[in-house]
């Protein structure tokens, strides 16, 4: 079988591990494992549609930000570009599995600016781009559910300095923008306090540097606020901004004033951050610092237990196999999925999926990947790995003379900060049916209730013909026209 003109493959990018990416991602794909689904998110591999990545272009003067803000990283703008996630799940099995992406061309920063400022009445006199980040969007069972956005956040602007705002990275308007057809879908203004009490006969004085206001609040004597935490947290925060303080404030670092003298009064301040974690908690400390004085006015102070998440994960490691070969399929998407989108071209990019051919064997490296095991008295064991067919009822088994199986039976020992390698044995006769299964990768920690696992995409294919993978496509709803 043919999957349209310009299917092709190619060797994967390495396979990257970030155990809480993974946490995050669990935790989303759960709420939706009824049906099968398709991510829109952000990749960084090789595209195959030259529009795919978004053109910055100029989004005009919204982009001319001053020193002050330059220099705390403004605006911030997300790169690469957004992707639409394939999944392959099973309710009745409790599957999931992202099988790759769907990359098509997306709206341009430029015109995702212009359209933001034209919906929410702005001018480049009165307001800056503080960030632009494209947002990943769903597509459940074929139907697109949530579409690829920007998120657009304008700080306000009075006398050359920012406002301080009630939005994300202190900004007074949020705007989202489909990144597929440019339509504005929401619009949200909020400040931190009334506007219009800042007088036009008040200046904004900076006398006191980032750097100056940083060592003010580092050695600041604040009740309620750790030393510790001021002289040795991280810094996460440190940009000028204007705000009224005192009752009336809708922001409680605003509102908690170090002195009733404060109270009302107008003026540049520096907003300082500081943030420190460690076992079993994590801690903030904000405070303001007048840039035209020096003096702290304002305080605030948060802890928060911090829950260790263990667990130990099992990530192939695309680039340790031997004797196999490990491609990304591009295939033409369906025109079910082009309509819905609205996009005239769209390709399917499976990727990471493992190639063997007939009468060949080989192997896959596969790291078992500890996170907080120190919280059980690491190190710890990993017993019975195993390999299953996740999809039994659907897929069937794996075909005669087609073997996989883990060259250790169990017994490996995983130690915290470190990865422990297991070999994943692929063995298929030279009889062997040509196709494509997923398989679950199992393994159980002694003595604890941890159960890693993952999967993994196999293909019997000898190179020659068309790439095996019609029931998997059609099981991901992939290849209805």
């Amino acid at each position: 079988m043919s999957y349209g003109p310009g299917a092709r493959a190619e060797p994967s990018g390495r396979y990257h591990r970030l155990a809480l990416a993974l946490i995050v991602a669990t935790a989303v794909v759960a709420a939706y494992l009824a049906l099968p689904h398709l991510w829109i998110g952000k990749l960084t591999s090789r595209q195959h549609v030259p529009s795919q990545c978004p053109q910055r272009g100029w989004p005009g003067p919204y982009l001319n930000v001053s020193y002050v803000y330059r220099d705390a990283g403004y605006p911030l703008v997300s790169a690469g570009r957004v992707t639409l996630h394939i999944y392959l799940e099973s309710d009745e099995y409790g599957v999931s599995y992202r099988l790759g992406h769907v990359e098509t061309g997306l709206v341009s920063l430029s015109r995702a600016v212009e359209e933001a400022a034209r919906a929410a009445g702005l001018n480049p006199s009165s307001y800056r781009l503080a960030s632009a980040t494209l947002s990943p969007g769903l597509v459940v069972n074929g139907l697109v559910k949530e579409r690829p956005e920007w998120h657009l956040n304008f700080a306000r602007v009075f006398k050359g300095f920012w406002v301080f705002g009630g939005l994300s990275y202190y900004s007074s308007v949020e705007v989202r923008v489909d990144a597929l057809n440019g339509a504005v879908t929401r619009v949200v203004e909020e400040d931190s306090f009334n506007v219009s009490a800042l007088s036009e006969d008040f200046t904004p004085s900076l006398n006191v540097s980032r750097s100056e206001a940083v060592e003010i609040a580092r050695s600041a004597l604040v009740e309620g606020v750790p030393r510790d935490l001021l002289q040795r947290g991280e810094l996460v925060v440190a940009e000028p901004r204007v705000a009224v303080l005192g009752r009336g404030a809708r922001n409680y670092l605003l509102e908690r004033v170090v002195s009733k003298d404060y109270e009302g009064r107008a003026g540049l301040y520096w907003v300082v951050v500081f943030s420190r974690g460690g076992p079993g908690f994590s801690e903030r400390a904000d405070l303001l610092v007048d840039a035209g004085s020096g003096e702290v006015v304002s305080a605030s102070y948060v802890s928060m237990p911090a829950r260790p998440f263990v667990a130990v994960f099992m990530e192939p490691d695309y680039d340790g196999g031997e004797g196999v070969e490990v491609m990304n399929f591009t295939v033409r998407a369906p025109s079910a999925l082009l309509r819905q989108l609205g996009v005239r071209e769209a390709y399917l990019v499976v990727e990471n999926v493992v190639v063997v051919k007939p009468g060949h064997a080989g192997l896959v490296r596969v790291d078992l990947v500890p996170h907080d095991i120190r919280y059980l008295g690491a190190p710890v064991r990993v017993v019975n790995l195993t390999v299953t067919n996740p999809l039994p009822g659907i897929q069937g088994g794996l075909p005669p003379g087609l073997k996989v199986y883990f060259k250790q039976a169990g017994g490996l020992e995983v130690l915290e900060g470190r990865a422990t390698a297991a070999e994943l044995v692929i063995d298929a006769s030279s009889c062997t049916e040509e196709g494509s299964w997923l398989l679950k990768l199992e393994g159980r920690v002694e003595g604890a209730e941890l159960h890693p696992s993952t999967y993994i995409l196999l293909s019997v294919w000898s190179g020659e013909g068309s790439w095996p993978a019609e029931r998997l496509l059609n099981l991901a709803k992939l290849l209805t026209a």
